[in-house]
């Protein structure tokens, strides 16, 4: 539909902001403020595979195993 496209296009951006800021912040080793990022970004797709692969990541570098296989 015409009218949610638009929209659909500024969500995927916020959501593609959000990734690029959990990861520089996981590079820089500030988990804590990774997944406040990743969270945001499941926000806007909440099935987003990239965005579980990431949060999955995440949580096995600080050692959540059973969190991360979820």
């Amino acid at each position: 539909h015409s009218e949610v496209t638009p929209f659909i296009k500024v969500m995927k951006n916020k959501m593609n902001n959000c990734i690029n800021e959990a990861r520089i912040n996981m590079a820089k080793g500030r988990i804590e403020c990774s997944f406040l990022w990743m969270n945001k970004a499941l926000t806007f797709y909440p099935n987003n595979p990239e965005c579980l692969l990431i949060r999955s990541k995440m949580f096995k570098q600080i050692n959540n195993i059973n969190q991360s296989i979820k």
